[in-house]
């Protein structure tokens, strides 16, 4: 009886018409799963070389050609019941396998293939295609170049708002260095009066003739006139100054006209 063989497993299958139109081409096996060349064999001639060769299932055997020295089943391939000798044992097994649903798969001859392009027609595309690019590149470009000049806009005039700060600030601090606090207490009226009252009481404590009662009085005066002073006038230690000048017999400047005004009166 004629049959195929599984070159990966030696599973054997009865070869039919349908399987003999196939010789060639791949099936594949239902025992192993895999692919294997339709080989068409007789099992008389097999089984003869098999036992004069002395063959064992892996050394010197070519599976396309022969059959393996074991047993196997052979089945055929359609609907009806076959029944093989093999080593003296009759197996009969039913399958409806169609060995064309195995085949390896081929690609589909019905498909459309793109339409061919003259190479007029390529070139036109492939120039559109660039201009699209162009075009994209420019508002990206133009695009960002907006965005640089209102960051630039920006920029300057936050620099411009810290450096006009700064320079308000600069001038300030310039004109307060510049304004001295004796600057100022020569330029308040109040203060030069106050200087000088203090100034005349300090040179009549110091100069003139009291008695002990009425110096430590005027004394007591001139040191509550301080804290009045300190309020008026922004030069620091100005009691001091005024005593210091009142006890050597010196007028200041800046309040000497206030003196001679409170001393006539």
């Amino acid at each position: 009886m004629e049959y195929i063989e599984c070159t990966h497993c030696g599973k054997r299958y009865a070869a039919n018409e349908k399987i003999k139109d196939a010789v060639g081409e791949f099936v594949r096996c239902k025992n192993c799963l895999e692919k294997f060349m339709i080989v068409v064999h007789d099992s008389k001639k097999t089984d003869a070389n098999t036992e004069e060769r002395n063959l064992d299932a892996t050394s010197g055997w070519d599976p396309t050609l022969t059959a393996p020295p074991h047993e196997a089943v052979v089945i055929e391939l359609g609907i009806q019941e076959t029944v093989v000798e093999e080593s003296d044992e009759k197996e009969s097994q039913e399958i409806d396998w169609d060995p064309s649903l195995t085949m390896p798969e081929v690609e589909t001859q019905g498909e459309e293939e793109p339409p061919t392009l003259s190479e007029e027609e390529s070139q036109a595309q492939a120039e559109e295609a660039l201009a699209r690019i162009r075009q994209e590149k420019k508002k990206k470009m133009l695009m960002f170049g907006m965005l640089a000049a209102v960051l630039l806009l920006l920029a300057l005039t936050l620099y411009m708002a810290l450096s006009g700060e700064e320079e308000v600030v600069q001038q300030q601090t310039t004109a307060i260095k510049r304004v001295s606090p004796q600057d100022l207490d020569k330029q308040n009226s109040e203060c030069r009066i106050a200087a000088a009252r203090q100034w005349l009481l300090d040179y009549k404590a110091m100069h003139d003739n009291y008695d002990a009662k009425t110096f430590v009085n005027m004394i007591k005066q001139s040191e509550n006139r301080v804290e009045a002073l300190t309020t008026l006038c922004k030069t620091p230690n100005l009691s001091t100054i005024i005593l210091d000048a009142a006890t050597a017999g010196k007028k200041p400047e800046w309040f000497a006209t206030e003196i001679e005004s409170i001393s006539r009166k």
